[in-house]
């Protein structure tokens, strides 16, 4: 890519003192040179721009696999290429990196999400807990082992999921130990309260 780039700065100079050359010969010339090849080159680079997008559409794989070899080559230049596309385009970064981060960890898309939420009535998933959730505040809950997605969640119900470790034991256990003491008064007996749950 940089030999490319080395390339057509040098014929972009060449083309300069050449275009410098005949008009300082021809009477009566009003041409900036410098506005017409920026405007030139211009034209140039959105003519290779269209060359390589008809280019990566025929050939996806190719295309692919190119880049992956330069940017192993260049990681320093891929960071950099990423840092100043997030800064110049924060909306349309934030969006591309959601976007990739489900088909990633989860393999739906966002319109997959949309279906769910409007599926479930923009509410968690859990029965009971009703809180409203959208595109932002609905967590994918999906098992960890299979990969397998299972619906939208509040974060507090996709805590609760998370931190009992998706282990249905726990969850009865909790279950118990707050049927156990749902409406009792609290014993200052700590000890025997621990030795009562084992």
């Amino acid at each position: 890519m940089s030999d490319i780039s080395d390339r057509l700065r040098k014929s972009v100079a060449k083309l300069h003192e050449r275009l410098h050359e005949r008009i300082k010969d021809v009477p009566d010339v009003d041409v900036d040179v410098d506005k017409w090849i920026e405007e030139h080159t211009r034209e140039e680079r959105e003519k290779d721009r269209e060359r390589f997008r008809r280019y990566r559409a025929a050939n996806p794989e190719r295309a692919r696999e190119k880049s992956r070899r330069y940017y192993a080559a260049n990681p320093e230049k891929k960071r950099e290429s990423n840092r100043q596309y997030a800064l110049n385009n924060p909306d349309r970064y934030l969006e591309k990196t959601r976007r990739a981060s489900y088909k990633h960890l989860y393999n739906i898309t966002l319109e997959d999400k949309s279906v769910m939420l409007e599926a479930q009535g923009y509410k968690c998933a859990i029965p009971g807990c009703g809180k409203p959730i959208d595109m932002t505040t609905g967590h994918v809950d999906h098992n960890h082992e299979t990969r397998q997605v299972r619906a939208l969640l509040c974060r507090d119900c996709n805590l609760m999921l998370g931190n009992a470790h998706e282990n249905r034991d726990i969850l009865l256990s909790a279950i118990s130990y707050l049927d156990r003491y749902n409406g009792q008064p609290q014993s200052r007996d700590l000890a025997s309260e621990v030795y009562l749950l084992a």
